[in-house]
């Protein structure tokens, strides 16, 4: 008999456990890997994403073209650069990482740091958004913009805008971030979670004019008037701007899975991928001019 009591006992006490706390039973949540994030954890990912795009990807394609580097005589990975045979199919994990991964996460950090009050995340997030966008415009010029990043939303298919209504705005959109950004000393602000500028927030302000800038000169001839009149308005302001040295960039280390993207594209293989191209170090020759050695190992 007193058996039975105490199983009955452990019964209604188990059942009480779990009727208290029934989370224990959700098999559905992985405590290892959230369904929610935090600014704090997803603006180093997008950082990252765009960064390894950018110094990968398009930094290959833009050495490529602008006869900084050619195809090494012993390869042929990036024959497709040298003969300018570019198709879709060469760009589409570069696009995909723009759009989804590095804007998408960005996008997240925006959002949520409205939510949560901390404007200085978000400002940042705004910044790179402006910087990400403006480089895919200088890429194809009419790029999904407006109705972009609405996936989740069901909208799969978003329109292309022209280049140019993008650029203009983009200054409406950097000028929103700056006039966010909070340098008091009780503001919330990043610090190692911000692989650039470590939540130097002067520094992210000069980044901000320094990209309008860039912006303006882009169309300093197609769009003379309007150039001249932005970067005026910029002096006259007292803007600040990057330095030497305060470069925006994520550092990458040694380490197996931090190290430069490009390092170990080239890394990969046994044999000499890229070289200087001779369009260029005749340039250097013919001028005299002694910054080959910075660029070029000429040993």
């Amino acid at each position: 008999m007193k058996s039975i009591y105490k199983s009955i006992i452990a019964w209604v006490m188990m059942f009480g456990f779990f009727s208290c706390g029934d989370d224990i039973l959700d098999i559905n949540k992985d405590p290892n890997n959230p369904g929610t994030s935090t600014p704090q954890l997803t603006l180093p990912a997008g950082q990252v994403a765009l960064a390894v795009t950018l110094e990968a990807d398009y930094n290959l394609m833009g050495a490529h073209l602008a006869q900084y580097w050619t195809q090494g005589p012993t390869a042929s990975q990036f024959s497709f650069l040298e003969q300018y045979n570019i198709t879709t199919n060469n760009y589409n994990g570069a696009w995909s990482r723009m759009y989804a991964s590095a804007l998408e996460d960005l996008e997240f950090v925006r959002k949520a740091a409205i939510e949560d009050g901390t404007p200085n995340y978000a400002a940042i997030a705004m910044l790179l958004q402006a910087y990400s966008f403006q480089i895919l415009v200088d890429l194809y010029d009419q790029i999904p913009y407006t109705e972009a990043l609405q996936g989740k939303d069901g909208l799969l298919e978003p329109k292309f805008d022209d280049g140019e209504a993008v650029y203009d705005d983009l200054i409406v959109k950097i000028d929103a971030a700056l006039d966010m950004i909070d340098i008091s000393s009780s503001a919330v602000t990043p610090v190692a979670d911000d692989l650039i500028y470590g939540g130097n927030m002067r520094k992210w302000i000069a980044f901000g004019n320094t990209l309008k800038l860039k912006i303006y000169i882009r169309q300093s001839e197609a769009r003379a008037s309007v150039a001249q009149a932005g970067i005026q308005a910029m002096y006259d302001a007292g803007a600040t701007f990057l330095t030497p040295g305060n470069d925006a960039l994520v550092s990458f280390t040694p380490s197996t899975n931090n190290q430069n993207p490009l390092w170990q594209i080239l890394n990969q293989t046994t044999f000499q991928n890229i070289v200087a191209s001779a369009t260029s170090v005749q340039e250097f020759i013919n001028n005299a001019d002694d910054r080959i050695s910075a660029y070029y190992d000429v040993s």
